[in-house]
């Protein structure tokens, strides 16, 4: 759909009230709506060929980050301003409710605020991440199909590189897990100590217990993540286009 529908980087502003006909607390965003067709903006797709990050997606990630805050995910949280997170420029606002709790007491137990470079990231940020890993660009790591990253849900973080050690010991008595521990976190053929060898020093996860791969609540946080791209798709498709089936699958023509 990236190509041939030619979804455009930039979509409408609307909330839960628009979609469901009644009052929302979803996170707003002050974004004039230009809606798809305008002249002048590329393509998801289009991006990505040329892009060296997902920045340029931003505020599309903002609105399907709103539409999931409207129900599709609704544990999500908005961290803006949050007294134990330090939330770097570029990272989004949702994370996952038990996350940001795990975040609170590892806080507390170190006496600061943890730092945060990544969170919460859009289906449309997946893609994305997935044609740079295809070009080659540097520092981006095999990432999970779209869906299926731990970031799409809002159950991982990833913290600055220079800080991971520092953190380590209290996010691990919080439930957290360090990628670094995992047997397949390790370069080929590296002959240096388990830091230097890992591929993605800054990513912890924490994931809700019930949600682990392979539950059925997993695979529907899988198809939440998707619904909320095919909602947010029809609400600014444009005239003529044929709708999504909203059933969460990413294929066919969501695909």
């Amino acid at each position: 759909m990236w190509g041939r529908l030619g979804l455009l980087l930039v979509m409408g502003v609307f909330g839960c009230a628009e979609l469901y006909q009644e009052p929302s607390d979803v996170i707003e965003f002050a974004e004039e709506k230009t809606g798809a067709g305008a002249d002048g903006l590329e393509t998801v797709e289009e991006y990505a060929d040329r892009a060296f990050n997902t920045s340029g997606a931003a505020r599309l990630d903002s609105q399907l980050a709103a539409v999931l805050a409207c129900g599709h995910q609704s544990e999500l949280v908005d961290i803006d301003g949050h007294p134990s997170i330090i939330r770097a420029p570029g990272v989004h606002r949702p994370l996952h409710g038990a996350v940001v709790a795990g975040i609170e007491r590892a806080s507390d137990r170190i006496g600061e605020r943890i730092e945060i470079h990544s969170g919460w990231r859009s289906m449309v940020q997946q893609y994305i991440l997935l044609r740079l890993y295809e070009r080659g660009v540097d520092g981006v790591y095999g990432p999970a199909p779209v869906g299926r990253s731990q970031h799409q849900q809002g159950f991982a973080i990833d913290v600055p590189s220079a800080k991971a050690l520092d953190y380590l010991e209290a996010l691990r008595d919080e439930g957290f897990v360090w990628y670094c521990d995992q047997p397949w976190s390790q370069r080929s053929g590296c002959t240096g100590d388990r830091v230097s060898c890992c591929k993605d020093v800054p990513h912890f996860t924490l994931v809700p217990d019930g949600h682990e791969v392979g539950t059925p609540a997993r695979e529907e946080d899988v198809k939440s993540v998707v619904r909320g791209f095919q909602l947010l798709w029809n609400f600014n498709a444009p005239p003529g286009a044929t709708p999504l089936v909203v059933d969460g699958v990413y294929g066919g023509a969501t695909r």
